[in-house]
């Protein structure tokens, strides 16, 4: 093949891949738009909460990946029911655009997570932190920097599912965004609304998370908190798995496994509601 035909090749594969991207930037707005936001481009529902019942116990909140404070609107009033404080941050880059996720790292949301919990130590004797999915990797990583009166992790990452993480270089030629990774199916846009989570997100973001359950899985033996770790037999996205290597990982004398029989990833109060509460109030008790 002469010169010039390998020239012709390479512009035409340039011509390609632009509009590639091109075309995967305008598909990723047109879903992005689909949630409704307030004034300041906030998801309306999905802005940080603090609940004040005067405790000197608190619970924090970390959400996932994608996600936002909206997850614990139900988990939020079973704690304040019980006489907790209850805190729910949202993570940078998170609860607005799935745009804006990608100018945040994983650096970002784990400051972010450790400023929550410091801000809650400050006037809580007792302060308790439950993470759920990227969160509970955020709350490990707390657990191995701070002393956590107890500690809970719901779809914790430390194996993934997902095939996205063997082909991140390759995609991100091609594309920015990604449209299907959290929900599959005709359905998606409907579920993105239900439960307010981002129906786009970055390739780049997923790198970042993938940088996170690298990170989370060193020292994990210096953890000796008392941990209930949670688990769906039925998730999509983290591999079951990852709750057994996490429980026989950590160091702590006081730890529980509980497997959740019915939920998907997400759907965790829907499908398996009763049997949560109760693991949590005894784990809290």
């Amino acid at each position: 093949m002469d010169s010039k035909k390998i020239i012709e090749l390479v512009i035409i594969f340039a011509i390609l891949l632009v509009s590639a991207r091109v075309a995967n930037e305008f598909a990723a707005q047109s879903v992005d738009d689909s949630l409704e936001r307030n004034e300041d481009g906030v998801i309306i529902g999905a802005e940080t909460f603090y609940i004040d019942n005067n405790s000197t116990k608190s619970v924090l909140l970390l959400h996932g990946f994608g996600a936002n404070p909206f997850s614990f609107q139900e988990m939020s009033t079973f704690f304040s029911d019980l006489g907790y404080n209850v805190y729910s941050p949202r993570l940078p880059g998170h609860g607005t655009s799935g745009f804006d996720l990608e100018k945040y790292s994983w650096k970002d949301w784990e400051a972010e997570s450790e400023r929550a919990y410091l801000s809650l130590r400050e006037n809580s004797e007792e302060v308790y932190v439950l993470g759920y999915s990227m969160g509970g990797d955020l709350a490990l990583n707390l657990a191995k920097k701070y002393d956590i009166d107890k500690l809970v992790t719901m779809n914790a990452p430390y194996h993934l599912l997902t095939k996205l993480k063997y082909a991140i270089p390759i995609a991100y030629i091609s594309q920015s965004y990604t449209i299907d990774i959290l929900f599959k199916g005709t359905d998606r846009e409907k579920k993105s609304k239900k439960y307010k989570i981002y129906p786009v997100l970055p390739i780049k973001s997923f790198s970042d998370l993938l940088e996170l359950v690298t990170n989370t899985k060193i020292d994990l033996e210096s953890i000796e908190e008392d941990i209930l770790i949670i688990q769906s037999k039925q998730d999509t996205l983290v591999d079951p798995e990852s709750a057994n290597t996490i429980y026989r990982r950590v160091s702590s004398k006081n730890k529980r496994l509980v497997f959740l029989e019915y939920s998907d990833h997400i759907e965790i109060e829907e499908y398996d509601k009763e049997v949560t509460s109760q693991a949590l109030k005894e784990h809290l008790k």
